[in-house]
């Protein structure tokens, strides 16, 4: 059959065909690809969310060894304790741990003889602890440390401490308390992560926040966890998880259980379930307005419909701040609006997952600030302690406030200086200073207090002038700088300092001889959270004294080679 060859009938063919069969694949594509953008989305948001749910683990599960240590060394000042270990009656002891036990919140409370045996335990039977002299926590109280770990009983994860019992600077005995991991544990622990919980501890799963219908088979479905050091996909009751393990060790190293760390992934997706509804809905609306409204418009409707597939292009190719412009309000309006309502739509899913993804930066920011305030808290704690001591003298009182002011201060600085970088507003407070000067005071400092006894710390100090500099912020530059070195030389090695007139300023340098920054984060070294070993660090050392040196209006570089050292160089102007 011929079609009729009247130009009207071709202008419809021409724009209806090309028209739809474009609608078909920018919709189709962008249906699949939103489809599969939310999917790894929530896959990567869900392995996101378990790995922080290790984090907090490892965090809460230290603060709760702290509190247990403080508790400990409390109990082993008791009067009646040291009152009746002088009687060496082991009744008498047994009888006194036993009313300590009632009066202190524990799960264990026994005590060690300076020889190593176990006289008394409350709250678990004393021969199913084990050998006292086999745990290295209580072979430290016994040469006068108070120290925690986690030991298995059974299949009971029980954080200990153990504070040795004194008399006249004499180790008497050693005090030992316990605190079960307990289901009450993992209920505040999902709390905080909202993930789902369960110990494995010598294949057995004794607390969970959710079990199987079958518990029994909860350490064979937890099973393939342990041969994997990531997240993995794994089955429980025919619905999907994904599911990673948290290794718990002990003080030396040696496996007591695992954490088992896991969400629905089933559940996860099942919640995309509108979203997806309402893409094919808008996306079959967009294809029939099409089909509609080009055999009706093509006359009339080429210059608007050119401007349709400018705006179609472009949200195929995901730029959604392009707005389709409506100027009319006859059928072409309409298809427009249509498009207009999927691109908001997909923008508003998009700004969402900016959000989440804001939220997961606020958790490293916060992890970065618990690492950093760590070590001046720990500093002004310790020296409160010490205040609390009876009999010491008043220059020792005002040496240690002056300690805890130190650290107070130095902790404000610290809030200041991470506001100051997050807002990217430094408040500089210039004055002349004599660098060789800081530099002195500051390695001065860092000598008093390391305890590397095989790294070598040497400054050689230049014929420099006096330069015009924040005092405080440059003191920060040296530390950060000096601070990464010895993170990489783990101990041993040599920090060289150096300073030297140069171009109208002074350069500062400072070079060790480890092991090279990793070829992987030379060219990112600068950026927040980036750090060589998370273990030390929580990579906002350089990225802060960075920034202190652009305020400056200096500016920082560095050479490394693998295992021949790292070199950075600062360059300040002389203002």
């Amino acid at each position: 059959m011929d079609f009729p060859r009247s130009p009207k009938v071709s202008l419809r063919l021409k724009i209806f065909l090309p028209f739809l069969l474009l609608t078909l694949a920018i919709i189709g594509l962008i249906t699949t690809l939103v489809n599969q953008r939310f999917t790894a989305e929530m896959h990567r948001n869900l392995e996101d969310s378990l790995e922080n749910a290790g984090t907090v683990f490892y965090t809460y599960f230290r603060n709760n060894i702290e509190r247990l240590i403080d508790k400990a060394g409390n109990v082993s000042a008791d009067a009646r304790l040291q009152a009746s270990l002088t009687t060496m009656d082991r009744p008498t002891i047994a009888q006194t741990v036993a009313e300590l036990y009632r009066d202190r919140q524990a799960d264990l409370l026994g005590l060690v003889s300076p020889g190593g045996t176990l006289v008394t335990m409350e709250g678990w039977p004393i021969d199913l602890f084990p050998d006292p002299l086999s745990e290295p926590v209580i072979t430290d109280a016994l040469n006068g440390y108070l120290s925690g770990d986690i030991i298995a009983l059974a299949d009971t994860l029980v954080a200990i401490a153990a504070a040795p019992v004194l008399t006249r600077q004499v180790v008497q005995g050693v005090l030992v308390m316990g605190q079960q991991m307990d289901q009450s544990f993992l209920d505040e622990l999902q709390l905080m992560t909202g993930c789902q919980l369960a110990f494995l501890v010598n294949g057995q799963v004794p607390h969970s926040t959710h079990f199987p219908r079958d518990r029994s088979q909860a350490a064979n479905i937890f099973a393939p966890l342990l041969e994997s050091t990531g997240v993995i996909d794994f089955l429980a009751d025919g619905e999907q998880y994904l599911g990673m393990r948290a290794a718990i060790t002990n003080a030396t190293n040696i496996k007591q259980g695992d954490l088992i760390i896991y969400k629905s992934l089933d559940a996860a997706l099942a919640s995309l379930g509108p979203i997806r509804r309402n893409i094919y809905l808008i996306g079959l609306g967009g294809i029939l307005l099409s089909l509609i409204f080009s055999y009706i418009l093509a006359r009339s409707v080429t210059h608007p419909v050119e401007e349709l597939a400018a705006a179609s292009r472009a949200f195929g190719e995901g730029r959604l701040d392009v707005a389709v412009q409506v100027k009319s309000n006859d059928e072409v309006g309409t298809l427009a609006h249509a498009f207009e309502e999927m691109r908001t739509s997909l923008l508003k899913a998009r700004e969402e997952l900016v959000r989440t993804e804001r939220l997961s930066t606020v958790g490293r920011m916060a992890n970065a600030i618990i690492h950093d305030f760590k070590q001046p808290i720990n500093s002004v704690k310790g020296f409160a302690d010490l205040l609390r001591l009876p009999g010491i003298d008043d220059h020792k009182r005002e040496k240690y406030a002056d300690m805890i002011l130190g650290g107070l201060d130095r902790m404000m600085e610290m809030v200041n200086e991470l506001l100051d970088f997050a807002r990217g507003d430094t408040k500089l407070h210039l004055e002349p200073v004599d660098l060789n000067a800081v530099v002195a005071d500051e390695i001065d400092h860092l000598q008093g207090h390391k305890s590397d006894t095989e790294l070598e710390l040497s400054f050689v100090p230049g014929e420099i002038e006096t330069i015009t500099l924040d005092r405080r912020r440059i003191r920060r530059v040296i530390e950060n700088l000096i601070g990464n070195a010895r993170n990489a030389l783990a101990g041993r090695g040599r920090i060289s300092v150096a300073t030297a007139a140069n171009n109208g300023g002074v350069t500062l340098t400072v070079a060790d001889d480890g092991p090279g920054i990793p070829p992987e984060i030379r060219q990112t070294l600068f950026d927040p959270f980036v750090s060589g070993d998370k273990s030390k660090g929580t990579g906002l050392g350089l990225a802060i004294t960075k920034s202190i040196i652009e305020e400056l209006g200096g500016r920082i570089d560095f050479t490394t080679k693998t295992d021949a050292g790292t070199t950075f160089r600062v360059w300040l102007p002389n203002k």
